[in-house]
């Protein structure tokens, strides 16, 4: 996949295509299935494909005293798109100017002057435009004039609900990882740098690497099994996420236990596939009450990854 930048726009192999648009946060399953109609769209019609995924989310701008969760950084989103197999992709830079653009010339001039499109694929709740004044009616008026072919797709449900980013992100916040990573199709990631902490891990015997993220991500406090990734190798893990209540932390942190692990990990960016809640956070009375928990919790995880391994 070519990922074109505004300069290369002008190559003749770059207009005349099968594209669709979108934020694509979390690349999901209801994305994915749009981006393999448009494979299979445009291989029948002999044309190059294209998604055009915009950055940042569009909310991020229009309401930024509200927390976000990004669930995939626009590096993790571009090499998602890549794992689908599209010839070209194009990040629109958001910002506040290109959200005062009324729909039809939004339209103008980022789809139909940059890429001449003979066939649009989107999802049948696609809006655009200044307050998401454009709908799939104006893109159908748009397609006769133009004289573009036009695919609608029904969203995909999942219990009777379209499955959608910020539903996802209501999973998350709700500790619903399973729902999560069903929609994703894929286990949730959680990355970061780590940092140095104020060691109280270590004292209790569960030395933890004190992870700070570049973007928000909003999680139900409390800790998580899964696998951590450092560069290419994974092991098991323990994420907690909370602000440290026992000791009367304020600020939200995020802390991986790996067991058994030694090296050294300081400025060095790990993920965490999150694979099931644990239990919420808590309080306690003394760090021993605290060391009689981790060790549970270590336990659990050993019993969850040996039940895995059984599969």
């Amino acid at each position: 996949m070519i990922v074109l930048e505004e300069n290369k726009l002008k190559s003749p192999d770059v207009g005349g295509l099968a594209l669709t648009l979108g934020v694509f946060d979390g690349v999901h399953i209801g994305h994915k299935m749009i981006l393999e109609k448009l494979k299979s769209l445009s291989n029948e019609s002999g044309l190059k494909n294209l998604v055009i995924t915009l950055s940042p989310d569009p909310e991020e701008i229009l309401n930024p005293e509200n927390p976000f969760t990004v669930l995939t950084p626009i590096e993790d989103k571009i090499n998602s798109l890549k794992e689908v197999g599209l010839d070209y992709c194009f990040v629109l830079e958001v910002d506040k100017n290109l959200l005062l653009y009324n729909a039809v010339d939004f339209f103008n001039n980022f789809i139909y002057q940059k890429f001449a499109p003979k066939v649009i694929v989107i999802g049948e709740d696609f809006r655009f435009g200044k307050n998401k004044e454009g709908d799939i009616n104006l893109l159908e008026e748009l397609a006769k004039k133009l004289n573009f072919q036009l695919h609608v797709l029904p969203f995909l449900n999942m219990k009777g609900e379209k499955v959608s980013s910020s539903r996802i992100r209501a999973a998350l916040i709700d500790g619903d990882i399973g729902s999560a990573s069903f929609m994703l199709g894929r286990f949730p990631e959680f990355k970061g740098k780590v940092v140095p902490g104020e060691g109280r891990g270590r004292k209790l015997g569960f030395p933890t690497a004190n992870v700070l993220t570049d973007h928000v991500f909003q999680m139900k406090k409390g800790v998580y099994i899964g696998e951590v990734i450092i560069k290419e190798k994974q092991m098991p893990g323990l994420l907690y996420v909370g602000t440290s209540p026992t000791f009367g932390g304020k600020f939200l942190r995020f802390e991986i236990y790996i067991p058994n692990f030694t090296g050294y990990l300081y400025g060095k960016t790990i993920s965490f596939l999150i694979q099931k809640m644990l239990r919420a956070e808590e309080v306690f009375i003394s760090q021993e009450e605290i060391r009689g928990q981790l060790e549970v919790d270590r336990e659990c995880l050993f019993k969850h990854f040996t039940y895995q391994d059984n599969l």
